[in-house]
């Protein structure tokens, strides 16, 4: 029987045999979600892959996904068989029997460009009627500035009935991925995390570092590393959108751009 995830201490995790005592649930299997599901599996993690649409779960227990290349999909098909990866429609049971939920639900954006929090909501909900105290909850998608500890932190206490900090642990550590990226650019990415209390922040830092190949960052509070994903996000889009008018100009005045 595994401890509890929100005490892990380093020891308990620093090897293969010891990760695979804790179980992970996935919330969402979209690119974000599924390849987290394959680095927490690579670390020797039993991982749970949750999403809604039982079309999407009976795709991954083929070991298929559109956004997959040949060889991520060869590796899912043997965690599938060798049992260290499963898929399931049932959020609360999943939740249930996992130490560590990783959100990955995809935020929609409306016809007004306004940020759809819905499905989020939804997910949360049945997170939180299957959370065991414990527990580690880490929010892996970006949001907007105090969603994680007002509207996500809200709905996971009322509906569990357990509050943060104290019987479970909340989290934020959020990447950015495009379609280019694979699980191996994302463990290799620099990564930022943050918590509401010291205890999950600790505990979280030490899971993550056992799927990320490069810095993970700790945050003060989960204010500070919500506003750090976003303008990180605007920057990545000022420079993509100065690259092209700079390319634009070089075409009009006869010049190559890339030389």
């Amino acid at each position: 029987m595994s401890s509890s995830a929100l005490n892990i201490k380093p020891e308990e995790i620093d090897t293969v045999e010891k990760r695979g005592k804790y179980a992970v649930s996935i919330i969402g299997c979209g690119q974000i979600g599924v390849f987290h599901a394959c680095l927490f599996a690579d670390a020797g993690f039993k991982v749970k892959c949750v999403d809604a649409d039982q079309t999407v779960v009976n795709s991954i227990l083929r070991g298929k996904a559109p956004f997959l290349r040949c060889e991520i999909e060869l590796k899912l098909k043997n965690y599938v068989k060798t049992g260290l990866l499963s898929a399931t429609a049932d959020v609360r049971t999943a939740v249930s029997q996992s130490d560590i939920i990783a959100i990955t639900i995809p935020l929609q954006i409306d016809e007004k460009k306004k940020v759809d929090y819905s499905n989020m909501e939804n997910a949360c909900r049945k997170v939180g009627s299957g959370l065991r105290r414990g527990a580690l909850v880490i929010v892996m998608v970006t949001t907007g500035l105090g969603v994680t500890e007002d509207l996500i932190k809200e709905i996971l206490e009322n509906t569990s009935g357990f509050r943060v900090g104290g019987d479970f642990g909340l989290v934020y550590s959020p990447i950015r991925v495009s379609n280019a990226y694979t699980p191996e650019t994302i463990a290799n990415q620099e990564r930022i995390v943050a918590a509401t209390d010291k205890n999950s922040l600790s505990a979280a830092s030490t899971i993550l570092e056992t799927i990320a190949k490069s810095v993970v960052k700790k945050a003060g509070n989960i204010k500070t590393a919500e506003v750090a994903t976003l303008f990180e996000a605007v920057e990545q889009d000022v420079n993509s959108a100065l690259a092209n008018e700079l390319a634009l100009l070089c075409e009009r005045v006869g010049v190559d751009y890339l030389e």
